[in-house]
């Protein structure tokens, strides 16, 4: 009954459903069915149960030890994907091999924390010895798949505070990175129900070549629906920059916007607005432009030779009496300082 796998021939149901009342054939019958393939395979298993029952709880014990030794290494291990996206570092390098001198900052990083976690030191060792036949957690797949993890989780935290609140606003800007790609950067702005305190957080960053307003009403469509908001009834404010393709008034992305949801106010970024005013107030005074440029000649004359850039610095250490590591940052400040009081000026 525990162990049989044919219950339903007719031989079988008599010993496991329908029961004996043959008394006269009993002997017979016990026997007869001590030999059926069923009963003996039954007795097999039975047998072995019984033998395997103290291993269970050792396994058992086993598996968890496993499991908790799992856990800990992979949240060690979240907190170095933390730590270097805190930091903006390159997680993988050009030759990642165990013999590797350099194996990216990633891997060198988990073999630094190794010296100091007996169950990651214990990890990487069987990586090493078992190779490919080893789960391992810090392949680049992995490495890939904890980022994402990570980016899910702060996601959703975003999401939970938006829908607690419903009311956002919307920044959107692009710019070409180091790759010369086009990225579209979506910031969040919301505040706190409870403390009134305003929070920004980047929402999602996306890659187009095209940007018209057109376009990029469909790439914000995308990441409100992938980001699940309902824009149309809780984007109150839209802030973008002054191109044509952000703030027309007909076919560009703040009119697309408030043609589906009228309440999302535009608002021009005022750091655009600033940046302009700024440069305009500069390039419209002669002394101004004279004092830039006179800097930026005097800038390209000293850095672009380096027998002219040894001796300004030895110069500059036997004028001040400071270290020659301190040079640059100090001249820098002193452009600052004197754009800040130009600015002022106008």
């Amino acid at each position: 009954m525990l162990f049989g796998t044919n219950l339903h021939s007719n031989l079988e149901k008599s010993w496991t459903k329908e029961g004996f009342n043959k008394w006269k054939n009993c002997s017979f019958a016990i026997q007869r069915h001590e030999l059926t393939p069923d009963h003996v395979t039954s007795s097999l298993k039975f047998k072995l149960r019984q033998k395997n029952v103290p291993i269970l709880p050792l396994i058992e014990n086993n598996r968890k030890t496993q499991i908790a030794m799992n856990r800990h290494v992979l949240l060690e291990l979240i907190d170095i994907v933390i730590y270097m996206a805190r930091h903006n570092l390159a997680f993988r390098g050009h030759f990642e091999d165990w013999s590797s001198n350099s194996k990216g900052n990633f891997k060198d990083l988990v073999m630094l924390m190794s010296k100091n976690s007996g169950p990651l030191a214990e990890h990487i060792n069987r990586i090493q010895q078992n190779g490919k036949l080893e789960t391992s957690f810090v392949s680049w797949q992995r490495q890939n798949q904890l980022i994402e993890a990570i980016a899910e989780d702060i996601s959703f935290q975003v999401r939970s505070f938006i829908k607690s609140v419903r009311m956002f606003s919307i920044s959107i800007d692009t710019t070409f990175d180091a790759s010369r790609k086009e990225q579209i950067s979506f910031i969040i702005r919301y505040a706190d129900e409870v403390t009134g305190e305003v929070h920004e957080r980047l929402l999602a960053v996306k890659e187009s070549p095209v940007t018209s307003g057109k376009n990029l009403f469909d790439i914000f469509v995308n990441v409100m629906e992938a980001e699940n908001l309902n824009w149309k009834e809780e984007l109150v404010g839209q802030s973008y920059d002054g191109a044509s393709n952000m703030r027309g008034n007909y076919t560009d992305l703040q009119a697309y916007i408030k043609a589906e949801n009228p309440r999302a106010l535009f608002v021009w970024c005022h750091s655009h607005r600033l940046a302009l005013v700024v440069k305009q107030a500069v390039s419209c005074n002669s002394n101004a432009v004279d004092l830039f440029g006179n800097l930026e000649t005097l800038y390209v004359f000293l850095w672009c030779s380096k027998k002219r850039a040894a001796i300004f610095r030895e110069i500059q250490i036997e004028c001040n009496n400071m270290e020659v590591k301190k040079i640059r940052c100090m001249l820098f400040r002193e452009l600052a300082q004197l754009d800040g009081v130009l600015i002022q000026q106008h």
